[in-house]
Parts: structure tokens; C-alpha cells; sequence
């Protein structure tokens, strides 16, 4: 017997589903992450001050393990430099989950799953009918 995928979307009389509902929600707060990543960088570009009090993330300069010569000690990374890094990493990955919440909830709200469902279904018909007509030999 061959397994026949139910692809069916929900019905029409439907009011507003789970999907509908968790699709606003990833949609809703993507926005809101996004939102908040453009305010703070827009803060730092009008008030560079406001940068500053990121400096005490990391409180002590990172020196590596290397030496450089005989009595030279191993590069030193400011501790100001490693805040920052730390902050805009954290930034980026911000920016990163919102545009996945602002994707996912889309997805749900547009049906995308169920389009890629219907496409991925009419491939593998389109596949078999080939194998079918396909001479052995």
C-alpha cells in the first residue's frame, strides 16, 4: 500500500488557528528584536558616550600564553576591545534570531509549509511517473 501524504490546508471557516496565533507571535517579536538592535546602534551613533559604559564587561586586559622573544611577554588584547567585541557579537546573533522569528512567523501566517509540502509532493509523483515510464533495460 502506498503512503499517501495529507496535505490539506485548514478550513476556510477557520478562524484564527494555533498557527495563525504563533505565526503573529514569532512575527511580533522579531519585530520588537530588531526594533531594539536599531535603537541601541542608533544610540551609539548619536551619542558615542553611551558606548562607553559597555567598557566594564570584561574588567581585566586578556594577555596571551605566547612569548614574542626570550624575556617579552605575550600579546595583550584591551579589556575595551574585548567588550566591545562581546557586544556586537551578541548584537549580531540578536539580529540573526530576528530575522529566523520574522521568517518563522511569516511562514505560519503566509502557509509557506503547506505550499512546500504541495511542491515537494508534486516532485516525487513527477519522479515516479518517470521511473514508471522509464524502459527497463
Amino acid at each position: 500500500m502506498d503512503y499517501q501524504p495529507d496535505f490539506r490546508r485548514p478550513d476556510d471557516g477557520e478562524a484564527f488557528g494555533i498557527r495563525g496565533f504563533i505565526g503573529l507571535g514569532l512575527l511580533v517579536m522579531g519585530v520588537l528584536i530588531a526594533l531594539w538592535v536599531f535603537v541601541t546602534v542608533l544610540d551609539f551613533l548619536e551619542d558615542p558616550a553611551e558606548l562607553m559604559k559597555y567598557r566594564a564587561i570584561i574588567d581585566k586586559d586578556l594577555e596571551t600564553g605566547w612569548d614574542m622573544d626570550e624575556g617579552g611577554s605575550g600579546m595583550v588584547i584591551p579589556s575595551t576591545v574585548l567588550s566591545y567585541f562581546i557586544l556586537f557579537l551578541v548584537m549580531g546573533i540578536c539580529v540573526k534570531v530576528a530575522g529566523l522569528f520574522i521568517r518563522g512567523g511569516t511562514d505560519l501566517l503566509t502557509g509557506s509549509g503547506y505550499n512546500l509540502a504541495r511542491r515537494f509532493e508534486r516532485k516525487v509523483e513527477e519522479i515516479r511517473s518517470l521511473m514508471r515510464d522509464k524502459p527497463n533495460g
